[in-house]
Order: structure tokens, then C-alpha cells, then sequence
């Protein structure tokens, strides 16, 4: 054996790399989706209108260099960390609670940028 199997710097990133995420998205229509709001109230019209005006901004930040670190970074912190639970007490389920907020955060952008490209979302882990 001339070398480790494993190279010296792999790690989260490399097992799971952001475009992973990303590229578990298909085309999508928003206006069929969009479309199932009429007759609601004028503020879920608005907040609709608003997400996907802020999803085209993710999108496009995403598209960047510093979006990308950015992106990187947020995984690193939350949906790429290993959770261990040593019991079930109150304190654990604490710390599971505060772990989903975090991955929660991370799955939210990599949904509104996949709105912004106008794919669906990609399905969050285990569900």
C-alpha cells in the first residue's frame, strides 16, 4: 500500500458536499403553485409574493463565491455535525431540540434558493 485510503483532508465537507444538497431539486411550476392561493386572504397573497421574491435573492446569493462559503459554513455548523445522545433526560432532549433550530435554519435557505431556481425543494433528511 503506497498511501492512506483516506485522504488526509477528507471530511464533512467531502462526504457530504453543499451541492449534494443543492442538486436535489427538479423543475417545478410555481405559478400551479402560487396559483392554489386565490381566494385566501390578501396577507397570505403577500407573504407568497414576498418568499419568492426573497427565494430569487437566495438563488442568486447562492450563486456567488460568498454565498457559496457562506453555505458552506452553515452546514459545517449544523445538518453536517454528528448528534450523539448519551440518554433521553431532559438536558438531551434540549440539545436535540436546539440542534433541529439549527439544521431547521440550514434546510430553509437550501429551500428558498430552490424555489429562486424555480426547482422543488429537496426532501430534509429522513422525511
Amino acid at each position: 500500500m503506497t498511501g492512506p485510503a483516506i485522504p488526509p483532508r477528507y471530511g464533512a465537507r467531502q462526504a457530504m458536499p453543499l451541492q449534494g444538497f443543492l442538486d436535489q431539486t427538479e423543475s417545478v411550476d410555481l405559478d400551479a403553485i402560487l396559483g392554489k392561493l386565490e381566494g385566501t386572504p390578501a396577507v397570505s397573497n403577500e407573504l407568497a409574493l414576498e418568499r419568492e421574491r426573497v427565494a430569487k435573492l437566495a438563488a442568486a446569493w447562492a450563486a456567488t463565491p460568498e454565498g457559496a462559503a457562506i453555505l458552506e459554513f452553515l452546514a459545517d455548523i449544523s445538518v453536517r455535525r454528528p448528534m450523539f445522545l448519551p440518554g433521553l433526560g431532559q438536558e438531551a432532549v434540549a440539545y436535540a431540540a436546539h440542534r433541529e433550530g439549527q439544521n431547521n435554519l440550514f434546510w430553509q435557505l437550501v429551500q428558498l434558493i430552490a424555489t429562486g431556481r424555480d426547482e422543488t425543494p429537496p426532501a430534509r433528511e429522513g422525511m
